[in-house]
């Protein structure tokens, strides 16, 4: 069975995906790939992700999030999508905490 990361579809949308990222990087993990499908790609690149990953990998990547790579509105979108409980995005300093 071919991996995910050696489909030409995948290779390509991870080229169009990774404006600031090298491509090996975004095909070296799984998880980087769909929060890039998650937080910039369009339809074309979602359809794409669905037919290659589950419901779970989504979750996980989202889960892994670092602090800092979703917008906010993403963040919680796809959370209600996924049938996630609403949580804060992560933040990176522990005295963000308390911000509104």
């Amino acid at each position: 069975m071919m991996r995910w990361c050696e489909d030409n579809e995948i290779k390509r949308s991870a080229r169009d995906l990774s404006w600031c990222w090298p491509v090996e990087e975004v095909l070296a993990d799984k998880n980087f790939y769909l929060r890039l499908v998650m937080q910039y790609g369009e339809q074309r690149f979602l359809n794409l992700a669905n037919k290659h990953f589950t419901t779970e990998d989504f979750i996980e990547a989202i889960e892994t999030a670092p602090p800092g790579f979703f917008f906010a509105e993403v963040w919680h979108e796809w959370r209600k999508r996924l049938g996630l409980p609403k949580k804060r995005t992560p933040v990176r300093f522990a005295e963000c905490e308390n911000d509104p």
